[in-house]
């Protein structure tokens, strides 16, 4: 297990993905799965105080992973209610509101056994915000991958450009500030970098050196 934590914006899913393309291993990002809840809470008229029923639709199984149907540049799906919904979790109106729905500790407890289940019997690079604080605590190798938040909203700003209406880069670097807040100070599961992780300042590097960075650190440890 190799568990990649960070704030949004941080190249988590980028270097955490070509890393387990690197070393063989399958790789979730565990943020989809907030986003789908967040799309899930969009499709059922349902907010944030609605975190108890969120959770019982989780644990009924209205989300889940399964390998992807068609080759798509990606290993895994992420369905709800049985519908691949992977193509549209990274919208503005989800970048908005998935700090606020990740928040929930009720929907948080429910997601768990999802990831640990997925990360079950694999070689697993995982990547979100609590994976080496919270869900696996005792992973082999830890890192805590970070960036200034003016080349966070920098990088987020031109992956939006693709999308029918892009932030500026202004609006997206409040946005970032803000989901910041959310996720370092809220009671359950708090972004934080956890005491056995290497922190990763990624500002100035590559992809490609970023990705050399971190594989030298997991194989050391192996």
């Amino acid at each position: 297990m190799i568990a990649i934590d960070g704030p949004a914006g941080s190249g988590k899913t980028t270097i955490a993905s070509l890393l387990a393309e690197y070393l063989g291993a399958v790789y979730l990002d565990t943020g989809v799965l907030y986003r789908a809840v967040t799309l899930l809470a969009q499709r059922r008229n349902l907010n944030t105080d609605d975190g108890p029923t969120l959770a019982s639709l989780i644990e009924s199984g209205a989300i889940a992973l399964e390998s992807a149907a068609v080759p798509s540049g990606r290993s895994l799906a992420v369905l709800i209610d049985g519908e691949d919904v992977s193509d549209h979790l990274r919208t503005p109106e989800i970048d908005r509101s998935v700090s606020a729905y990740s928040a929930l500790p009720e929907v948080r407890a429910a997601l768990l056994p999802i990831q640990r289940e997925f990360a079950a019997e694999r070689r697993v690079v995982m990547a979100g915000r609590d994976i080496a604080s919270v869900v696996f605590p005792d992973a082999g190798v830890q890192i805590y991958l970070d960036a200034s938040l003016e080349e966070r909203a920098r990088r987020r700003w031109l992956q939006q450009q693709q999308a029918a209406n892009p932030m500026s880069l202004e609006a997206v670097q409040a946005d970032l500030a803000r989901r910041d807040e959310i996720d370092s100070s809220r009671e359950h599961s708090p972004l934080t970098r956890a005491d056995e992780a290497v922190h990763v300042q990624t500002d100035g590097k590559s992809i490609a050196d970023v990705v050399t960075e971190v594989a030298a650190i997991a194989e050391a440890v192996h």
